[in-house]
C-alpha cells in the first residue's frame, strides 16, 4: 500500500469522526464510569477549531483518497519555568488507525513521521496518554521506542 502522511484539512472531517467513533466506543465499553456514549465524539466545529489552533496540528494517513488513520497533536512548550528545563513536545493527543487496517505498518508510519516533525522542529519529546485497559496500544508504542514515564491513578469514592 503506497501511503500518504499529510496534513488534515476540513474535507477529512467525516472519515476522521468515523475512526473517532470507533476510539470513543471502545474507551467508553471499558470506563463506562468515565466516558459518555456519543455518535459525535467531536463536532465538525470543534474540528474546524482545531484546525486554526497553531498549537494543534491534524494529520492523516491515505491512500488513493481513503483514508485509513489519522493523529491529532498538540504543541507543548516549557519554556522559563523555574523548575523545568525549556524545551517543547509534541503530545499526541488522539491516535487512531482503521482496525481493518491495523497490523500493515500505518500506525508505525504515522509513528515515524511524527519523530521527523520532532527532529525538524525541534521538539525534544514525543508523548501520549494511553489508557491501562488497552493492552495492545501499550505493547504498539512499546514496540515504537516508547516508555513509561508517568504512572496516573485514581480511587472511585463511593457516593
Amino acid at each position: 500500500m503506497d501511503l500518504t502522511f499529510r496534513k488534515g484539512l476540513s474535507l477529512d472531517f467525516e472519515a476522521i469522526l468515523e475512526l473517532k467513533k470507533q476510539v470513543h466506543n471502545f474507551h467508553s465499553s471499558f470506563r463506562p464510569d468515565f466516558y459518555k456514549y456519543s455518535e459525535s465524539p467531536i463536532e465538525k466545529t470543534e474540528f474546524e477549531n482545531i484546525l486554526k489552533n497553531e498549537s494543534y496540528h491534524v494529520f492523516v494517513v491515505e491512500s488513493k483518497n481513503n483514508i485509513y488513520g489519522y493523529t491529532i497533536t498538540k504543541v507543548i512548550g516549557f519554556e522559563n519555568n523555574p523548575l523545568i528545563v525549556n524545551h517543547k513536545r509534541l503530545f499526541i493527543d488522539d491516535i487512531c488507525v482503521d482496525p481493518k487496517y491495523r497490523k500493515m505498518g500505518i500506525g508505525k508510519f504515522i509513528l515515524k513521521n511524527l519523530e521527523t516533525i520532532c527532529k525538524s522542529s525541534g521538539y525534544s519529546y514525543l508523548d501520549l496518554n494511553v489508557w491501562n485497559f488497552n493492552k495492545k496500544a501499550i505493547e504498539f508504542y512499546r514496540k515504537n521506542g516508547m516508555t513509561e514515564t508517568i504512572i496516573r491513578m485514581e480511587k472511585v469514592i463511593e457516593k
